[in-house]
């Protein structure tokens, strides 16, 4: 899994469930304590950017500047919640949407980033199995709530058949047929 300690790897999945577990509030509430959540996930982002930059400091110009555009967005981001009309909220979400897209343009300026080849690999291979248990585990819950409201599989093994619906005509158990 790379290097660290694991308390730190497991740590951003914590963040993101934080705000997760928020979005239902912020939909039907107008509940946006869901921003203090957030914010530790990007002032995170900001402090791996730092560190990066101080790990390489032939190249600390890039991974500096991503540390701060994305930190002053993250400032924009709550300043809007907190401060602009309702009038302004859609208008300045498209304003820093393009903000957020035009970091990386800025920042990659001063040098392209740094990466290592066999760390995106493996990176993209952990996401690709996280991705798979989460949609195993999905559907596992929707299955396990459709039984438990009483619905049934049209292809199950055994049906049960009591009467034809449309003439109410009996049927037998394996096989419906209608007497009409």
């Amino acid at each position: 899994m790379g290097g660290g300690r694991p308390g730190r790897r497991l740590a951003a999945p914590r963040r993101v469930l934080v705000v997760a577990s928020g979005i239902p509030a912020v939909f039907e509430d107008q509940d946006y304590r869901i921003v203090g959540g957030y914010v530790v996930i990007r002032f995170a982002m900001v402090a791996h950017w730092l560190r990066a930059s101080r790990g390489n400091p032939a190249h600390c110009g890039c991974p500096r500047r991503y540390a701060g555009g994305n930190a002053f967005m993250q400032v924009l981001w709550v300043l809007r919640v907190v401060v602009a009309p309702p009038s302004l909220q859609i208008p300045l979400w498209v304003l820093f949407m393009i903000g957020e897209l035009l970091v990386p343009v800025w920042a990659e300026r001063s040098g392209a980033t740094t990466w290592h080849p066999h760390h995106i690999t493996e990176r993209h291979g952990l996401f690709t199995l996280i991705v798979l248990g989460e949609s195993i585990l999905a559907a596992t819950l929707a299955f396990r709530k459709g039984f438990d409201s009483g619905v049934t599989s049209s292809r199950s093994p055994r049906p049960r058949w009591s009467s034809c619906s449309r003439c109410g005509g009996s049927t037998s158990r394996r096989r419906p047929t209608c007497t009409r």
